[in-house]
């Protein structure tokens, strides 16, 4: 009797897992700038397919904007100069 419940037991928690990963199957791409700052991602498969980050940065470096879309992200502005008196 308790052979038949462990080996019951087995083949429900390896049934729940192999169903799990079966719909875990996704794929993260990132990609990065010259600095090796993180500039984007894109998730291919899975609950996230087609989900797309961008990263922008201003001239100095600082992170301007982080943009989460299904689509691809909006294109990051050029900075322009600051005029010096």
């Amino acid at each position: 009797m308790s052979r038949a419940k462990i080996w019951l037991a087995t083949s429900v928690a390896t049934a729940a897992i192999l169903s799990c990963s079966a719909l875990a199957q996704e794929t993260t791409t990132y990609s990065y700038d010259g600095l090796g700052r993180l500039k984007g991602s894109t998730i291919t498969g899975g609950t996230n397919n087609g989900r797309t980050t961008g990263t922008c940065f201003d001239a100095a470096g600082n992170r301007m904007r982080y943009d989460v879309a299904t689509t691809s992200p909006a294109a990051c502005p050029t900075p322009t100069p600051t005029p010096t008196p």
